[in-house]
């Protein structure tokens, strides 16, 4: 079984997070990388996995979700696109066997990895991820497109519907009353899908910068 990673991400001092629902996704034992978030495990909303898999009273089912704050929508994808750039380096640190990563996405998470200007994982205010985002724009660009390979599964067709999300939700429990605003602003023709352009476009990625060879 694999171990839980230690993670060390946006409000959060270094430490482990675990995650014990099983999640599945495409890369073997990549699960992993859901064991951690991008939001603060000290969210007023937080529940603990344990309470969620057993269904207690505080699970976030029983609960009025509060509405989301503007500034918190803002937020958002400025904490996932640190959490995927983190995550693909953690997973490329890791991949001594060579089932974590494919070739072709190890030679691109190499380059982010062995570049001296990339922002450690750690407690960053939002301010520096803006500012880092801007500086190091380039390191974000796969890890957006890697992401939206990872859950365009089911089927397989350039297209997120809400079930193929499903898997990306179990990290943001602590951020739950933000996600299904994030993704509707992603959707931005309402068709209930969202399309790899709408997706990268959701985190800022440039127009002429999304290229579907990148979902590999």
């Amino acid at each position: 079984q694999a171990q839980p990673l230690q993670a060390s991400h946006p409000r959060l001092s270094p430490r482990k997070v675990t995650l014990t629902l099983e999640v599945q996704i495409k890369v073997k034992e990549a699960e992993g990388y859901l064991r951690t978030s991008p939001f603060s495990e000290h969210s007023p909303h937080r529940v603990s996995w344990e309470e969620l898999l057993r269904g207690g009273e505080h699970c976030p089912k029983a609960l009025d979700i509060p509405p989301c704050l503007d500034s918190e929508l803002t937020e958002f994808p400025l904490r996932m696109r640190d959490w995927l750039k983190n995550v693909l380096v953690t997973l490329y640190e890791r991949d001594e066997d060579n089932n974590l990563l494919t070739e072709k996405q190890k030679l691109r998470v190499k380059k982010i990895h062995e570049n001296e200007k990339r922002l450690e994982a750690g407690d960053h205010p939002v301010e520096l991820l803006a500012r880092d985002f801007e500086k190091n724009y380039n390191m974000y660009i796969f890890p957006v497109h890697w992401q939206f390979g990872q859950l365009d599964q089911h089927p397989f067709d350039g297209y997120l519907s809400h079930t193929e999300l499903a898997p990306l939700r179990a990290p943001l429990i602590p951020m739950e009353h933000c996600t299904t605003r994030f993704f509707e602003t992603c959707d931005l023709d309402n068709d209930k899908y969202i399309a790899l352009d709408e997706w990268a476009g959701c985190f800022g990625i440039k127009e002429k910068d999304i290229d579907k060879d990148l979902v590999i």
